[in-house]
């Protein structure tokens, strides 16, 4: 299931790995399209990677499936780091999602 393609994802991310963990939450998101969890760590990853612009539509779309919970703070908190920081949840209520050709 998706979770345990999140789970290989992150273990790739602990090892260096970003490419291969971006293979995998790139899976998990194609997998379940309404995991905010598995686009929280596609946007992690692609933060990581220095691709600012499908970092920002990944979490910007893990905060819209997430609403309130933990995840949705986790991404808000993360968004805040990228260089422009993080506009209004408001301000995106149907976020584009990352661009597929450059994973």
């Amino acid at each position: 299931d998706s979770e345990k393609v999140i789970a290989r994802g992150r273990e790739a991310l602990l090892s260096g790995d970003v490419a291969a963990a971006l293979e995998h939450f790139g899976k998990a998101t194609e997998m379940d399209r309404d995991n905010a969890n598995a686009w929280l760590n596609l946007g992690v990853a692609f933060k990581l990677k220095g691709d600012v612009e499908d970092a920002r539509q990944a979490l910007e779309k893990a905060r819209a499936l997430a609403r309130v919970d933990a995840v949705a703070e986790e991404a808000e908190r993360v968004l805040e780091t990228l260089p422009g920081g993080a506009p209004s949840a408001s301000s995106s209520t149907h976020p584009t999602e990352p661009d597929d050709r450059r994973r």
